[in-house]
């Protein structure tokens, strides 16, 4: 189905480029404290399925679905369907503004849905962070690919 993506392809995905960390886990390894504060938050669709995500200090939390992507922080909540996603990138030059020099201390991405730019999901840095973002850029081409199959 469109919109919908296998939960093993993001965790082996996740797992190729990254590795869990503190605030970045697959949901099957959730702690009973993670895996209610963000299905209270997510309100899943029937079918829908956590998949990877963290939370840290109140309301800061991120959650990606089979369908969705979800994130809170400072600046408020998102929701962005997978088939919306259309870009997710680094941005080098505020990360050196940062003094992250090296890209395993990288945390944002910036997320562009289809009015634009949606907001900047932080993460934890590494492995999670690398982790996450090649997820997200593999989510990406395969809503172009969605996109241009119903054209």
């Amino acid at each position: 189905m469109h919109g919908s993506v296998d939960g093993q392809s993001i965790a082996a995905i996740f797992l190729r480029h990254g590795a869990e960390g503190r605030r970045a886990k697959l949901a099957a390894n959730f702690s009973s404290f993670e895996r209610d504060y963000l299905t209270k938050r997510a309100a899943l669709e029937p079918g829908e399925e956590m998949v990877l995500g963290g939370v840290d200090n109140d309301p800061v939390w991120w959650l990606l679905t089979t369908r969705r992507l979800m994130w809170s922080g400072p600046a408020g909540m998102h929701r962005l369907p997978i088939a919306e996603l259309k870009r997710v990138v680094h941005d080098g030059s505020a990360a050196m503004r940062k003094g992250q020099y090296d890209r395993r201390l990288w945390t944002d991405l910036e997320i562009d849905g289809p009015a634009g730019r949606m907001g900047t999901l932080t993460l934890e840095p590494g492995k999670p962070f690398l982790g996450t973002w090649h997820v997200l850029q593999w989510l990406v081409r395969r809503a172009d690919k969605w996109r241009r199959q119903a054209a």
